[in-house]
């Protein structure tokens, strides 16, 4: 059991070593509020701009990024050193954004208007047929087509490489 320990001891310290963030995280761990300012600095696009991939809004990337910060803020010292920062970072963006899209399908925020019922036009007249966003039926179509078949690819991945590639 000592041995198990002290191995795991070593890994850590090991990635506390090799990990260019750790002296940031000291810093802040020890009361210093420009530790964690930097972390932000340093990280705050990168953390924006995996929100917007995974949630395509940019208001949403925003909301999360700040939730995500937040999170790192409060749990901080519970940070144990097994990986990089910046691997525990992006775990919890990941993570919180997998939360939201779960939220936000739980409240229908993925409906997509029916053709079955009229849409209401500009002189209150009700039309089965929506408005043209400057692309074909046909390029609408093979857009989506794609988007389904990359999606489909991608969520064959195991959740590591899903991950790397929305990076």
């Amino acid at each position: 059991m000592a041995l198990f320990r002290n191995r795991k001891l070593a890994k850590r310290l090991k990635a506390q070593v090799s990990d260019p963030d750790w002296e940031l995280i000291e810093r802040f761990l020890k009361g210093e509020e420009a530790g964690f300012n930097q972390l932000v600095l340093n990280y705050q696009n990168r953390v924006y701009g995996l929100c917007y991939r995974i949630m395509g809004s940019l208001e949403e990337a925003e909301e999360i990024a700040q939730e995500v910060f937040i999170t790192v803020y409060n749990s901080l010292s519970e940070f144990r050193g097994d990986s990089r920062f910046s691997t525990w970072l992006y775990r919890i963006t990941v993570n919180h954004c997998k939360n939201r899209l779960k939220y936000l399908g739980r409240r229908g925020y993925f409906q997509s208007d029916s053709l079955d019922h009229g849409l209401e036009t500009e002189d209150g007249e009700f039309s089965r047929q929506m408005e043209s966003e400057d692309f074909s039926p046909l390029e609408r179509l093979e857009q989506k087509e794609v988007e389904r078949l990359v999606q489909g690819k991608i969520m064959e991945l195991d959740e590591e490489q899903r991950a790397m590639i929305l990076l």
